[in-house]
């Protein structure tokens, strides 16, 4: 099983790196910082993520369970990865802080990642 999930599980792992990294700006808040650049990473890493674990969820046959519920697993899933992550920048590293609208643009990310997929391989999907 674990071989359908290697393309996910690297990808979840470039994303905890990049998120350990050092940050040296202090948080601000501004309503338009929501739809910055940062934020458009945020959905496009976790989109990635989403679009390679539906991929994998549906590709296995382990467990009949995931395979038939890809969607709602991946969304979940990623969904809570991107959560993790925010609250791990914000309880255990000391350098970076987590962030409410990044957790958001996660959420985003993982939405539009599945969309995506669907809309592409919407032949191939019962």
């Amino acid at each position: 099983m674990l071989k359908f999930f290697k393309a996910p599980l690297i990808w979840a792992i470039l994303i905890w790196a990049f998120s350990s990294i050092p940050n040296t700006e202090l948080p601000d808040f501004s309503f338009w910082r929501i739809l910055s650049g940062d934020k458009l990473i945020h959905v496009f890493l976790y989109g990635v993520l989403s679009f390679l674990l539906v991929g994998s969820s549906l590709k296995q046959h382990m467990y009949r369970r995931i395979r038939y519920n890809a969607f709602l697993f991946t969304l979940v899933s990623t969904s809570s990865y991107g959560v993790l992550i925010e609250l791990y920048q914000e309880f255990i590293l000391t350098d970076r802080y987590g962030d409410w609208a990044d957790a958001l643009a996660n959420l985003v990310g993982a939405f539009l990642g599945l969309l995506l997929f669907k809309s592409i391989f919407k032949d191939y999907i019962r």
